[in-house]
């Protein structure tokens, strides 16, 4: 038996495409219509869900870091906002040079006049995320780096047991799995 041959990434997005355009060119407007809500629901359920899972997979992979891997934290963290910048402001110059000398008054005409011509959904559904992507990230930094810097260490507080986090006490001995156990037991107040 031989291996199976899988499609790689690419492949995959160019078969798409051509779907795309041939179930938008030649199908009937009830099934571009649920091609589009079907989209419209993934996209919507993507948006809520990206942001709590950078907040549990950056939080768990930092709180995972030795002792003293700060330094290579920043660095690595440093290096990649750096070439994000970077990378953005060289688009920005290529888009301001380049894309008026391609764009001509026709063209901007003739996309103005296609703009409100898209296929709307069935339906939609609301659903807003519960944290910004921002905000997902550097919350993930915040409690990696603290969980991290607890690793191994038990908090010793006065003899409370471990029951309710409201009354300010989090137990005796609250290390990183009880502190796990409380946010979990509790998210709900947050």
């Amino acid at each position: 038996m031989g291996k199976k041959k899988k499609l790689g990434l690419v492949p995959k997005l160019i078969i798409g495409i051509i779907l795309g355009i041939l179930i938008g060119s030649f199908c009937p407007e009830i099934v571009c219509r649920i091609v589009v809500t079907a989209s419209g629901l993934f996209s919507t359920f993507l948006k809520f869900v990206i942001p709590m899972m950078i907040l549990a997979y950056v939080t768990m992979g930092i709180a995972d870091l030795s002792q003293g891997a700060g330094k290579l934290l920043a660095i690595t963290a440093g290096l990649s906002y750096g070439s994000t910048l970077i990378a953005g402001s060289c688009a920005f110059l290529v888009a301001i040079t380049l894309f008026p000398s391609f764009m001509d008054a026709s063209a901007l005409e003739q996309i103005a006049a296609t703009a409100g011509n898209s296929v709307a959904s069935l339906f939609s559904i609301s659903v807003t995320p519960i944290l910004d992507t921002l905000a997902a990230v550097l919350l993930a930094f915040i409690l990696g780096l603290s969980l991290s810097a607890m690793k191994g260490k038990d908090c010793r507080l006065p003899d409370h047991p471990v029951s309710d986090p409201s009354d300010g006490h989090f137990g005796r001995y609250c290390g990183r799995q009880e502190m796990y156990h409380l946010v979990r037991r509790y998210q709900h107040r947050f």
